[in-house]
């Protein structure tokens, strides 16, 4: 499951550039570029617009998102509701899952409910941006949070065997 949020431009994800799957990808590939598939894969975005999820809707409903895009007529008219861009993509991703809310109230129970499956002891739990639990949070990540070298994660997941 690849779950988008907190990261800028998470239309790239699925449907971007490098994404072999919803066909955006295969030019780079052919280049010889690294790709991905979302080919089997689920698709969890996290988001605070409602519309989202309407949008999601109405193409699981009735194709609405794809027949506009396939008869070249504004989705924000068909549908009534403001459209980003990325909505539709989202919306035609057949293992695409909606969860409308706020990261730091969602991504703790997915967190736990993951932890618990593998028999994982959390150390600690996030709390809501907006809570002053959240608001230290965010100063201890800004202090001791540092970039991660790609090179010593590979390693690490190769020293376990995945």
């Amino acid at each position: 499951m690849i779950i988008e949020s907190g990261v800028a431009l998470t239309q790239e994800i699925h449907d971007g550039p490098f994404e072999t799957w919803t066909g955006h990808g295969i030019w780079p590939a052919w280049e010889g570029m690294k790709t991905y598939s979302l080919h089997g894969k689920t698709l969890a975005r996290i988001d605070l617009d409602k519309n989202l999820e309407v949008v999601w809707e109405y193409q699981r409903q009735s194709g609405l998102v794809q027949n506009a895009i396939a008869k070249g007529l504004p989705k924000t008219k068909l549908t009534g509701i403001p459209f980003r861009m990325e909505m539709s993509g989202f919306a035609r991703l057949e293992t695409s899952l909606p969860l409308i809310g706020d990261i730091g109230q969602i991504w703790p129970i997915i967190a736990s409910l993951t932890a618990d499956v593998l028999g994982i002891e959390l150390e600690f739990m996030s709390a809501p941006q907006e809570a002053p639990e959240g608001k230290e949070m965010r100063d201890w990540i800004v202090e001791n949070v540092k970039p991660v070298s790609r090179q010593a994660m590979m390693d690490g997941i190769r020293s376990v065997g995945l």
